[in-house]
C-alpha cells in the first residue's frame, strides 16, 4: 500500500546561532535526496529565541517509508548532537 510518512523535528533555542549553525551543516545534505523522499527546512526569528523546523517526508509502502523517515530523522539527530557537543567544548 503506497504511503506517505513525515518526520518533523523542531528545535527552539534563544542561542540563535546554534541553531543556524545547525541548518548550514544539514543544508548540503538537503539538496540532494532519493526520488522517494523529501527534506524541507525553516528558520524563524522570533523577538528572544530561533525556531529551526525540518521535515522528512518519504513515500512508497508503509515498512519502507516508516523506515527510510525513522532513520534519517536518527541520522539528523546525531549529526545535532555533534555539533552541540562542539560548542560545549569551545565554551569550556
Amino acid at each position: 500500500m503506497h504511503s506517505k510518512v513525515i518526520g518533523a523535528l523542531e528545535l527552539k533555542s534563544s542561542d540563535c546561532i546554534v541553531l543556524e549553525s545547525i541548518k548550514r551543516s544539514l543544508a548540503p545534505d538537503n539538496t540532494v535526496t532519493p526520488r522517494d523522499m523529501f527534506i524541507r527546512d525553516v528558520f524563524e526569528r522570533a523577538k528572544d529565541s530561533c525556531i529551526y523546523k525540518l521535515e522528512v517526508e518519504v513515500e512508497g509502502d508503509l515498512a519502507h517509508a516508516l523506515k527510510r523517515s525513522s532513520s534519517t530523522v536518527n541520522e539528523v539527530l546525531l549529526i545535532i548532537k555533534s555539533i552541540l557537543r562542539a560548542y560545549e567544548e569551545l565554551e569550556r
